[in-house]
């Protein structure tokens, strides 16, 4: 475990203050912020003029290679305070491969197996990977989110310090007034950084602590004009990493690497285990509702570094080569790129933040790498969200800055700030207006409650006679999955649904659930489909961007937290909560979904021969969750074979290939009732699932 800090005052004078009246009205939000804790804690405050800020960029040698086998150079862009001489400071560095001008260069692997999959031998996906870059000029579309701001005409501002590091508008403006340095870091072959892009590499983390290292001297880096240049007259060598997505996954293999002077991690919906961002306990799925996406054709969609016209075979031979699309099956590979397995109790601590509904990088990913992380006795904070794919920050602003604030000041500036005794984890309520916190998560006494499935449709506690094997017809391909379940919850030749008594209280579940089928399938596909489906009148809120809040009328609602300068303030736009006003209309809700390839029943790292009709028994687990079922509704689960979902931010997303078999023949799914079930992870409300 990272040892816990020294205390340090706070408010230790560390700048001239520079633009006095910049300075005093951010203190004073400061100071109003702070006033309104229940508990107010010291803190770090801004006292650093950010128009005065230092801008740097170190192009850093590093441990990875280039395609000529020389060092590869990765680089770092900071923004850091003038400070007093003598004092040194921390940084908080935001790793990405975005900072560049992405593009789609590969194209998608096939999404439908032509081949039959049972037995399942021999099947092979054709992709043709000879030309990544067709047009060396590359009609490359910005990827960036905050690309920097117009120049004005004040003279008083440098340019520079009107440029947003890190991908939140507010970061930079909030943390270098109090004392931080806040940087961009390129990715190995990313942006402005050398090498070839490998997700999830030794050779990616070795671009993450090459910065660190320089933080604290122990490596060589170079400024804009070729000279050497040290950070330490200013460095304290203390640092973290925070992103979002890949930034948090670069995060999360900086945290593995254990580089002296790392701290701490900020990961927000980011990838702990690369097999499980494509993958699924053996399942071939499509991350980011895009058919066919794999993990190579994430490397060439980023791959926008100085060395990108040379990389071509290095990401064919060290990625798409180790893919096994046909097997799905975990290897060396992916266990390489499995950070959840390589968590230790000596790592940097963590903060995560995951979405329950986020369908690009799924909870599983920061679940898993949550309890490992307990299991280790990581000093470690959670945040559970019902957001997709969203930054907490536009959902709940302040008490996510506060929060983040504290852990950075604990870790990196020695604030004795009592952050470690608060509640590990915030979790929001499926309302989207309540939070609550628990001292973990799930929380205490969450335990599993096995459902069965019935012949008469029915899922409860105790299985009944006669046990029937019953039948669907696979129509994924054509039909959407919303398209295929009854909204009432009755079965039909394309899916089979199984119901609870309606509920005489609210049951609250947290974490996995898990399902148990003993399934017979006929014909080309292998899958299974569960979706856990809660049924009633659905008042579920949502949230959508407003973009309302750009207007003038409206710009004083926006959110701004940090100091404004002259062509760069701190504000964005919030999202806004759609209140549903017709429940009535909404008869069922998906709760959550998971997927299982009767060929991996052993495993994911075995493919076992399965023949058609053969009764086979498969465990698997669904996506987790943190959701309550009101009272009166009734908790479903309904079983297809292949999941062609209309998510609300993408389109169509097939989350599972398809198989089509000789002649286009459909699969057929027999259930043996009574000997099919599901594990609920229930908090509360156990009773209220009967017998």
């Amino acid at each position: 475990m990272p040892a816990a800090p020294q205390v340090q005052n706070p408010d230790t004078k560390i700048c001239d203050q520079g633009n006095v009246a910049a300075v005093a009205a951010d203190r004073k939000s400061a100071l109003a912020s702070q006033a309104k804790q229940a508990a107010p804690q010291p803190e770090t405050m801004p006292q650093c003029d950010l128009s005065q800020a230092i801008t740097q960029t170190i192009n850093i040698v590093s441990g990875a290679k280039r395609p000529d086998g020389t060092p590869a150079r990765v680089q770092l862009r900071l923004k850091r305070p003038k400070t007093l001489p003598g004092v040194t400071i921390s940084t908080i560095i935001e790793p990405s491969p975005y900072n560049g001008h992405a593009s789609d260069t590969l194209g998608r692997h096939a999404n439908t197996f032509a081949q039959d999959a049972t037995p399942p031998l021999g099947q092979a996906i054709q992709q043709q990977i000879d030309k990544i870059f067709a047009d060396a000029s590359g009609a490359d579309n910005p990827n960036r989110e905050d690309l920097p701001v117009t120049a004005t005409a004040d003279p008083t501002v440098p340019a520079d310090a009107k440029w947003d590091m890190t991908y939140e508008a507010y970061f930079d403006n909030y943390f270098v007034p109090r004392g931080y340095a806040v940087a961009d870091l390129d990715a190995v072959g990313t942006g402005n950084s050398q090498g070839c892009v490998d997700p999830g590499s030794a050779s990616e983390q070795a671009g993450i602590t090459a910065a660190i290292d320089w933080l604290n001297g122990r490596a060589t880096g170079y400024g804009e004009n070729g000279n050497e240049i040290t950070a330490a007259d200013w460095s304290n060598g203390k640092v973290a990493l925070k992103g979002k997505s890949y930034d948090g996954a670069l995060s999360i293999e900086g945290a593995a690497a254990k580089p002296q002077g790392l701290k701490t991690i900020l990961s927000v919906a980011g990838i702990a285990d690369w097999y499980d961002y494509t993958r699924f306990d053996g399942v071939v799925t499509n991350p980011s509702g895009s058919k066919g996406y794999d993990l190579d054709n994430l490397a060439t969609y980023v791959s926008t570094g100085p060395d990108r016209h040379s990389c071509n075979d290095a990401i064919a031979s060290n990625v798409t080569a180790h893919l096994e699309r046909d097997t799905g099956q975990r290897n060396a590979y992916w266990d390489a790129r499995n950070y959840t397995a390589k968590v230790t109790a000596d790592q940097p601590s963590v903060f995560l933040v995951q979405g329950v509904n986020d369908p690009v990088v799924r909870p599983s990913q920061s679940v898993s790498y949550w309890q490992a992380l307990q299991n280790a006795h990581v000093p470690s904070k959670l945040w559970v969200t019902q957001g997709l794919h969203y930054r907490p920050y536009n959902q709940r602003p302040y008490d996510y800055v506060r929060q983040v604030h504290q852990w950075f000041d604990y870790w990196l500036d020695d604030v004795d700030n009592h952050v470690l005794d608060q509640p590990k984890a915030d979790v929001q309520g499926p309302d989207l207006t309540s939070w609550t916190t628990q001292d973990s998560w799930p929380a205490a006494g969450t335990a599993g409650v096995k459902l069965t499935f019935n012949s008469d449709g029915s899922l409860g506690k105790n299985a009944k006679l006669p046990f029937v094997r019953q039948q669907l017809t696979d129509d994924g391909v054509t039909k959407t999955t919303g398209n295929l379940i009854d909204p009432d919850g009755a079965s039909n030749a394309q899916s089979l649904a199984y119901l609870s008594p309606a509920l005489d209280r609210d049951v609250t579940l947290q974490g996995a659930p898990s399902f148990t089928v003993n399934a017979a399938l006929n014909g080309p596909s292998p899958y299974l489909t569960a979706l856990l489906v809660d049924y009633g009148p659905q008042s579920n809120n949502y949230y959508t961007p407003d973009t309302r809040y750009d207007t003038d009328t409206r710009a004083s609602q926006k959110l701004c937290t940090g100091q404004s300068i002259a062509g760069n303030d701190p504000c964005v736009s919030p999202y806004s909560i759609f209140f549903r006003t017709t429940p009535e209309n909404y008869k069922y809700n998906v709760i959550t979904r998971g997927w299982a390839d009767i060929r991996h029943w052993m495993g994911d790292r075995h493919q076992a021969i399965v023949v058609d009709g053969q009764p086979t028994t498969v465990t698997w687990k669904a996506e987790p969750t943190n959701y309550t079922v009101p009272k009166g509704h009734r908790i479903g689960v309904v079983l297809l074979a292949t999941d062609n979902e209309q998510v609300s931010i993408f389109a169509n997303t097939t989350y599972t290939p398809h198989y089509t078999g000789a002649n286009n023949d459909p699969t057929t799914l027999g259930a043996l009732t009574g000997f099919s079930s599901v594990t609920l992870p229930v908090t509360t409300g156990s009773d209220a699932l009967g017998g």
